[in-house]
């Protein structure tokens, strides 16, 4: 299993998108986290399999108004692989909003 950090940047705070991001995550299969950053930002969790990492992040591409993503100036924090004694022994996603 695999994890990426995303840091989304634009008009992300105040508008709803913490709730779409989990929806959708949620909806494919992904576990993780999202929340509200203090330089306005939103900082965006996925653990899970590639093909499903990849497709959410082509989805956030997507995003435009009201959000006003600008995908383009969004910047990977980290990525890598998650220890299999730290993965999460539930089979159903766990996603959390902060």
């Amino acid at each position: 299993m695999r994890f990426v950090e995303i840091r989304l940047s634009g008009r992300v705070q105040g508008v709803g998108l913490r709730g779409a991001v989990s929806t959708r995550a949620i909806s494919a299969g992904l576990g993780g986290w999202v929340r509200n950053e203090d330089d306005g930002s939103v900082l965006l969790r996925l653990e899970g399999a590639e093909p499903q990492i990849s497709a959410f992040i082509k989805w956030l591409g997507t995003l435009h108004s009201p959000w006003g993503i600008d995908i383009s100036k969004s910047v990977q924090e980290k990525a890598g692989e998650i220890k299999e004694n730290a993965k999460n022994t539930d089979s159903r996603p766990n996603f959390g909003i902060g």
